[in-house]
């Protein structure tokens, strides 16, 4: 009788999933086989993704993002499009503008949104990484109409006789003057990492009235929880993942009490209550600390970790629309999401990882728990060692490629001599870039 009770629960349980929707894999393979394997049935469910944030999966209607005119200070707007740019500070830059339409006649607010939303959609799909299109609305005497602008605004180098903005309405012309002066003002507080949060929140509370009375808005993201935390990641904030997990688990309840939505994990989780402890979870994640081990020729001294493990290659170069978007902190993926609960919750063996690229390097661990798991795989007399260095050295420590490390180590030290073609790349490579 248990047998049947259990087959029925496991049916109702199906049945269950079977009216859900499942977000998260871009697609599914199921691979079955009539031979059994170890005296047991098994099947290999494979799911292809395509390394999306959690953020986005967690969208309403299954991830599809949706974008309309947000309303934006001009502080704000300064510090957003400041954070996705990448200037010596040497270089003079200021606000530029490319695109520029003006309507034909006053119009509300509405109207103007309206006549700005037909034309947003044809030129967005053309504007350049770093670009913003931003509408201006400039309200008459009457305050009920006003004189709609579209522009297409970005910053660039300029000199002293440039006449870029020979093209524009002085209407706009006015706004970018006040953009340009806080264009100077935030790049005080901006470094390569991003901008110094104290000086940051102090230069906004003494700037808080500028453009006051002027309405100004941008083509973005209309997923307001998305759009909160993405101008933070953009500023360079750095958002824990106790933090970003709490909002990631609260969306994912919204998606499954308004739509009936599932995200993969908890479908997942699901199966898994039913099929424990014959399902497996593998990911392509970091290999585990309890997967490896850390060894020495016997004979030899023991030496840092540095010098043993080496990380592989990533599979490309990041591009310009990587370094503009603000899921490419590298803090946000979906995937490390479903590892990082999963880890906790692996009680029996059940998650495997296989990527082995940036194996032991605390930066790529996803997961604040790791970090000792690894540092235990180190005899005493290492993990010593290990500690000195980070202190010491300032070429070395946990957050870095450890060949990286060894590599500026050994060049800043006169041991290694650059060719030309590799000094170029040196200059060429991105400040903003962890190493």
């Amino acid at each position: 009788m248990a047998r049947k009770k259990k087959n029925k629960s496991a049916a109702a349980a199906a049945q269950a999933a079977a009216s859900r929707g499942v977000v998260g894999p871009d697609y599914v393979q199921v691979l079955t086989s009539s031979d059994k394997i170890a005296g047991k049935n098994v099947s290999l469910i494979l799911c292809g993704e395509s390394h999306r944030d959690a953020i986005d999966v967690t969208r309403a209607n299954g991830g599809e993002e949706k974008l309309g005119w947000q309303p934006m200070g001009h502080f704000g707007f300064v510090a957003e499009i400041l954070g996705k740019c990448f200037f010596d500070e040497n270089e003079n830059v200021r606000l530029k503008c490319g695109t520029c339409k003006r309507s034909n006649k006053p119009l509300p607010l509405g109207k103007a949104k309206e006549w700005a939303n037909n034309l947003g959609e044809q030129e967005i799909e053309y504007i350049e990484p770093g670009h913003e299109m931003v509408l201006f609305w400039v309200p008459l005497d009457d305050g009920k109409k006003g004189r709609a602008y579209l522009a297409e605004l970005f910053i660039d180098t300029f000199k002293d006789d440039d006449r870029s903005r020979s093209h524009v309405p002085r209407d706009v012309v006015r706004e970018l003057e006040t953009l340009d002066d806080l264009v100077l003002r935030l790049r005080t507080v901006k470094t390569s990492k991003g901008l110094k949060a104290a000086a940051y929140e102090k230069l906004r509370q003494d700037l808080k009235g500028v453009g006051e009375g002027r309405q100004m808005f941008i083509w973005a993201d209309l997923d307001s929880e998305a759009r909160d935390l993405n101008h933070r990641r953009i500023l360079g904030e750095e958002i824990s993942n106790e933090e970003y997990d709490s909002l990631i688990r609260s969306r994912k309840v919204n998606r499954q009490q308004d739509e009936n939505l599932w995200t993969f994990d908890d479908w997942f989780s699901e199966v898994k209550k039913e099929n424990s402890p014959s399902c497996h979870l593998i990911l392509e994640g970091s290999i585990l600390p309890e997967s490896v081990e850390l060894n020495n020729y016997s004979g030899q001294d023991y030496t840092e970790a540095a010098s043993i493990v080496r990380c592989l290659s990533e599979d490309s170069d990041c591009s310009d629309v990587d370094l503009h978007d603000a899921s490419f902190d590298g803090m946000g993926s979906y995937l490390d999401f479903i590892f990082r609960r999963f880890l906790h919750e692996d009680d029996g063996g059940f998650l495997h990882c296989v990527d082995p690229r940036d194996l032991g390097c605390v930066k790529s661990c996803v997961c604040d728990s790791l970090h000792q798991r690894w540092l235990d795989l180190l005899h005493p007399d290492e993990r010593e060692k290990l500690s000195e260095s980070d202190r010491k050295d300032r070429h070395f420590n946990l957050c870095n490629n450890p060949e990286v490390a060894k590599f500026r180590s050994m060049r800043d030290g006169g041991e290694l001599e650059l060719l030309e073609e590799e000094q170029d790349s040196e200059d060429e490579s991105h400040p903003g870039q962890e190493e």
